[in-house]
């Protein structure tokens, strides 16, 4: 398990992200975002958590993580799916540090998070949600 780099600036820091997913979802995500977004996201990290890892071990590892992060604006756990391995590590996470897990992430939710992350949390938290949710359609053969 090889967590993906954290890009940070110096200039004042957006909410902090930690993407805790299955291995290769969040650092993929991550790079078709920084490529539509045609720049590198800062403050950000992925931890993969494999189904079968040692709990603890990704737990330090996601401290670490957090650790190095610029968290004074606030701190968003994003993870893919609900009640799984990365899920379960994203909410002990979340219980140290004192931050929100959001579930569900898809490529959407993720462009959302990196435009708006100058909002204050719960505004970013909306947005987040909105644009997961507005990502999903269903689309009739013509």
């Amino acid at each position: 398990m090889s967590p993906c780099a954290i890009v940070n600036s110096t200039a004042e820091q957006d909410i902090a992200l930690l993407l805790v997913s299955h291995p290769g979802i969040a650092e993929a995500m991550l790079d078709t975002a920084n490529a539509i977004l045609a720049r590198k996201a800062p403050n950000i990290a992925c931890l993969p958590v494999a189904m079968d890892c040692d709990t603890g071990t990704c737990e330090q590892t996601g401290m670490s993580l957090i650790d190095a992060l610029d968290t004074r604006r606030g701190l968003l756990l994003l993870t893919d799916v609900h009640g799984a391995t990365p899920a379960n590590v994203a909410a002990s996470l979340a219980r140290q540090s004192r931050a929100c897990v959001l579930s569900g992430l898809n490529l959407p939710m993720l462009l959302r998070l990196l435009n708006y992350r100058h909002e204050n949390l719960e505004q970013l938290i909306d947005r987040a949600l909105e644009g997961g949710r507005r990502g999903i359609e269903k689309h009739e053969p013509s």
